[in-house]
């Protein structure tokens, strides 16, 4: 609750203006008592006028005192009001610097400058009452204490602003909107609430169940090392045993295949010993000159059988040749066909134009189904000179037209000439026509009117000379140039005054602006002491981010941070860029290797899979035999079963020519035809018959068991024949499959290799990326950082400026003495260009007052000569 405490009143009212008064106010209530005119309703107005920050209306009048002012004070309790004085034709009023001084109860003061703030403002605020109440109801004057009873729009504007009822609506309309929109806000609230207590529940639920896994996930991993360190002897002594088992393997595999080779070897040499017919028992020297002739017969029938294939493959080739040209010679052909086709067509087509168009034309000859190119190539000729006649026809039409059209426009130009000539002569003829008639009628005015100029003559000579009087009365009784030397003076004394006036405001611009610039450069010290602390804090924050990033003791200074910040995020991105360029182009080269990994593994099964079936196929054949010595040796045996079915038929046509010649009757005495020993007796040559016809008893059974086993051996010939493109194939695997082995053996290093490189790419991607981002986090802080320190070269700048206006204020001045300077040279310049006001309005009526009667004068005289004028022969 505010307190008025004391009053000092001077110079207002009965309160005279040397010696102050004091009331001193006791709570809760003070009545002042007195006799008329003592001063209690003053007290009540000055209490009022003080407490609203009004300026007094009514001062002690000077002549009382019979001083050139009056000095008028009030003071309530710490106030200090505004001096005034009269002059001699008006009131000035002259305020000085307001002050608001406080008293805590430690004692301590603190003053408040009108400068600084609105002191009228700043009292009512103090007091802690609204300016109206203050008005209309503490200090209410006696004369308007009846104001309840005033009309109602009145009555119903200082209710309104003693009860803030505006305000109060508006605090209302306010509060129901804050209302309405924390309701709604209540509401999204509550709604949020609903999902987000899911949300919690359903986190709740995911964080335990991911406790629950973690601790399970620690478990096993715990069991986990437990049976990996228990199996690493175990894995030891089991790799070791495998090496073992493999030797092993090896060893019994070889073993097998050994005796497996020694059994077949076993076998080939009982069968081939066997199937030898015709066992050569003699030397080994005989055997090979045998075999030496049958080697240079069989060279001989190669290179016959060569010679021969490359007589086939020549033919081929022209046979080939010969179907090439067959088939370019139909292709030829079918479009020759296509072409006479489409020949026939476009003949027909012509035929049937040259029909038509020899019937439109009317030529003749024509009419003929077909035609011939000569007939055609006359057609087109007649065509032609037809069509050369129709253009020469054209051109001389065209050219007939042309000069008719040129004689028509020159006649056409000739007859518009003559058009406009006429035109001219009667618009001449009319004009004069018409200003005759005019002339007529202006006469026909005049002889009517010459009757009436006679008296308005006379009339506009007497009413000339008295205005003629008036004038030169009227320049007697004013003389303008005093008046023009008296404005002249006043100007000059007016521009002296205005440059007075202009200097003193100039100078109170230039106090203000002191003022102002103190204030600023107060101001600006504090804004620097918040900046700079705010760049401590920001910095204390960001340093060990800052050093994790720069390095210790690197961190470059306050003024290059930001330019060092942004250099670092922009070689981190690059970083983080080729980073992940490399990661890019691993991953791909990597999926290109698995791809490739792939392919070689389907290629390998795919390989391995045709060996074991052609494998198969050969071993189906050829069982446990090697294929190139199975089949040289089934070429042998062929062989070997022809030349003795050869040697069976000569021997048996030997040995029948032989039992032949035995059987003659005078065989005993001539004994054996082959070694021509002589036979003892008949029976001794009759079991000689025996025998030899014995043994061919036992040949054709042998022709026929030797020309089936030649027909199996055939066939398994052929079989083995067929087996040729099989056995290559299997041989071209037999290179291919070590070589995809090594392939895929190197492609699995190479993956490996990318895979190791990936995860180092991985580790330096996940690096750069952690300092790309701490270094984003401090982006915004170091922009303001760097947007502070900007603003502290501005404000050493703006200080220095202000600095610079604080200079050249003369000392000793004041702004209120500035102030009551400034308000005499306004009232003295006021003074001045309202006496000249008067005087330029006595001149301008004097000009006006004689233009009127001058043009008056001038009026009836130019009248008066042209009654003259119009009518001479009367004068």
């Amino acid at each position: 609750m505010a307190l008025i405490e004391k009053m000092q009143i001077q110079g207002i009212r009965s309160y005279p203006p040397h010696d102050s008064a004091v009331i001193e106010f006791q709570t809760p209530l003070t009545l002042i008592v007195g006799k008329n005119g003592t001063g209690k309703t003053a007290d009540n107005m000055k209490t009022s006028k003080k407490s609203c920050a009004e300026i007094q209306k009514v001062f002690r009048d000077r002549q009382l005192e019979k001083n050139t002012d009056t000095v008028c004070e009030k003071e309530c309790k710490h106030w200090h009001m505004r001096r005034e004085q009269k002059k001699e034709k008006k009131i000035v009023t002259k305020s000085l610097d307001g002050v608001i001084m406080k008293i805590s109860p430690n004692g301590e003061k603190e003053s408040i400058n009108s400068r600084c703030t609105d002191l009228s403002k700043e009292i009512v605020s103090r007091l802690g009452v609204p300016m109206s109440v203050l008005e209309n109801v503490i200090f209410c004057h006696q004369e308007d204490a009846n104001w309840p009873l005033s009309e109602g729009k009145i009555l119903k504007q200082k209710f309104d602003s003693i009860f803030a009822a505006t305000k109060y609506i508006q605090a209302l309309e306010c509060i129901r909107n804050l209302r309405k929109d924390q309701v709604q806000l209540v509401k999204d609230y509550n709604r949020d609430l609903v999902h987000l207590t899911q949300k919690k529940d359903k986190a709740q639920e995911i964080q335990s169940d991911l406790c629950r896994a973690q601790g399970q996930l620690q478990t096993t991993k715990d069991q986990l090392k437990k049976i990996v360190s228990a199996m690493q002897p175990i894995e030891c002594q089991l790799e070791q045993l495998n090496s073992v088992s493999e030797e092993v393997f090896k060893r019994e595999k070889e073993l097998g295949t050994l005796e497996a080779t020694k059994e077949h070897l076993k076998k080939n040499a009982l069968q081939l010993r066997n199937n030898i017919s015709n066992l050569f028992e003699g030397e080994l020297s005989e055997l090979e000159k045998k075999r030496a002739e049958f080697s240079g017969t069989l060279q001989v029938k190669q290179k016959s059988l060569i010679g021969l294939q490359t007589m086939i493959s020549g033919f081929e080739t022209d046979i080939k040749k010969l179907n090439e040209t067959r088939a370019n010679l139909d292709k030829e052909h079918g479009k020759l066909q296509q072409e006479a086709q489409t020949h026939s067509v476009l003949v027909a087509e012509r035929d049937n134009f040259i029909k038509k168009i020899s019937s439109k034309l009317d030529l003749s000859g024509f009419n003929e189904d077909t035609f011939t190119p000569e007939c055609a190539d006359q057609f087109l000729q007649k065509l032609k000179d037809l069509f050369q006649s129709i253009v020469s026809e054209g051109k001389k039409s065209r050219s007939n037209y042309e000069s008719q059209l040129n004689t028509l426009e020159e006649e056409i130009k000739n007859c518009e000439k003559e058009i406009n000539g006429i035109e001219g002569a009667v618009n001449e003829k009319q004009s004069i026509i018409n200003n005759n008639l005019v002339k007529i009628r202006r006469i026909e005015n005049d002889l009517g009117s010459l009757s009436s100029t006679a008296t308005r003559l006379q009339s506009l000579e007497s009413q000339s000379k008295t205005v003629k009087e008036e004038l030169d009365e009227y320049k007697q009784s004013v003389d303008s140039n005093t008046i023009n030397k008296d404005i002249e003076r006043l100007k000059i004394k007016k521009k002296e005054a205005d440059a007075k006036l202009a200097k003193l405001k100039q100078e109170q611009s230039m106090i203000y602006q002191q003022s102002k610039a103190q204030n600023n450069v107060e101001s600006f010290l504090k804004d620097q002491v918040s900046k700079r602390d705010n760049i401590e804090a920001l910095l204390n924050t960001h340093l060990p981010k800052l050093e994790s990033l720069f390095g210790f003791k690197k961190v470059p200074p306050k003024e290059d941070l930001k330019k060092e910040l942004y250099t670092y995020i922009k070689k981190k991105e690059s970083e983080v860029k080729n980073e992940r360029q490399k990661h890019f182009e691993v991953a791909q080269r990597l999926a290109g290797f698995e791809s490739n990994q792939k392919t070689i593994i389907n290629q390998l099964k795919e390989k391995e899979l045709e060996f074991q079936k052609k494998e198969k196929e050969v071993y189906n054949v050829c069982k446990d035999n090697n294929y190139s010595t199975y089949k040289d040796s089934i070429q042998q045996k062929i062989e070997k079963i022809s030349n003795s079915l050869v040697e069976m038929g000569a021997f048996e046509k030997i040995y029948q020519k032989y039992i032949s010649k035995l059987q003659q009757e005078n065989s005993q005495e001539k004994g054996c035809p082959l070694c021509h020993r002589e036979f003892k007796n008949t029976k001794e040559v009759k079991n000689l018959i025996e025998e030899l016809s014995c043994k061919l008893e036992s040949v054709p059974k042998k022709r026929l068991q030797n020309e089936k086993l030649i027909e199996e051996e055939k066939n398994l010939h052929k079989k083995l024949e067929s087996l040729i493109p099989i056995k290559a194939s299997l041989d071209n695997l037999i290179i291919e499959i070590p070589k995809l082995k090594s392939n895929l053996a190197n492609l699995n290093k190479e993956i490996e290799n990318e895979k190791n490189k990936l995860v180092e790419l991985d580790e330096k991607f996940k690096i750069a990326e952690g300092d790309e981002k701490k270094a984003r986090s401090m982006e915004i802080d170091i922009s303001k950082i760097n947007d502070y320190i900007s603003d502290l070269k501005e404000l050493d700048t703006k200080i220095e400026r202000e600095r610079i206006n604080l200079v050249g204020i003369m000392p000793g001045r004041t702004l209120q003495s500035i102030a009551d300077a400034v308000n005499d040279a306004e009232s003295e310049v006021g003074n001045f260009s309202k006496n000249i006001n008067v005087q330029e309005q006595v001149l301008l009526d004097y000009q006006k007052k004689t233009n009127i009667l001058e043009t008056k004068f001038n009026n009836l005289h130019a009248e008066k000569w042209s009654k003259k004028v119009k009518c001479p022969v009367n004068f």
